[in-house]
């Protein structure tokens, strides 16, 4: 399973040669809930910085991937780096925060992806030492 596939399943399938051409066979997706911010941000253009550390193979793949989405993209097009890859993955995060549950990173990821992946609801951890 490629990255993108994790971070979006049922969303397109990632398909390409081994020269890091992609194409993403877009499905028919329902219109986010965030939607209208989206549209938002593209009148004001107003960005805050923020530092994350990351862990290696973290920073090595997400560079990679934006290397990859960044050559196979039409060149009139804005450029993809790295911090476009997070920007979209913090999205992903804000949109599906109602999975979000457990104590730890691990937890939060793992409920998160299963919830993602159709493998039943997120389970509600901190319930079970209730």
């Amino acid at each position: 399973m490629t990255v993108m596939e994790m971070a979006a399943p049922g969303f397109g399938t990632l398909v390409g040669d081994h020269a890091g051409r992609h194409e993403l066979e877009h499905q028919q997706m329902t219109e986010s809930p965030r939607a209208e911010i989206y549209e938002q941000r593209q009148e004001g253009k107003r960005q805050r910085r923020k530092t994350v550390p990351l862990w290696v193979d973290q920073w090595s793949e997400l560079t990679d991937l934006a290397r990859e989405l960044q050559d196979a993209k039409d060149p009139k097009e804005p450029r993809i780096t790295e911090n476009t890859l997070i920007r979209i993955a913090v999205d992903l995060l804000l949109e599906h925060e109602h999975h979000l549950a457990g104590d730890t990173e691990d937890q939060i990821r793992d409920n998160l992806t299963a919830a993602l992946r159709g493998e039943g609801s997120t389970p509600n951890p901190t319930a079970e030492n209730s």
